[in-house]
């Protein structure tokens, strides 16, 4: 059969792949901790630019927030050594502050 060959374990969980509020910072966390060397590359395309910053927590995991100032759905890009992790791209829906 084929061979597989898994790029690490890399993980993204938290409630900001999922859903998020306008001009809230929306997080969460990528576990790199078995993965290796490699890269980590994040994108957030949707309605708006949304900024996003990276702390790394020196064990392994990375927390992970963008502030989307637009309503609508944003897709989320999470790739690691240029391999999407899985569940990437991720859809989180964006609502108004009301």
């Amino acid at each position: 059969g084929a061979m597989v060959v898994n790029c690490g374990h890399v993980t993204a969980y938290g409630p900001g792949l999922t859903h998020g509020v306008v001009n809230k910072p929306a997080t969460f966390t990528v576990n790199t901790k078995d993965a290796g060397e490699g890269g980590l590359s994040l994108a957030i395309e949707g309605p708006s630019k949304a900024e996003i910053s990276c702390t790394d927590n020196q064990d392994g995991t990375c927390s992970v927030s963008y502030l989307p100032v637009l309503p609508g759905d944003y897709s989320i890009l999470v790739k690691y050594n240029e391999q999407h992790v899985p569940g990437s791209p991720f859809t989180a829906r964006v609502t108004g502050d009301d």
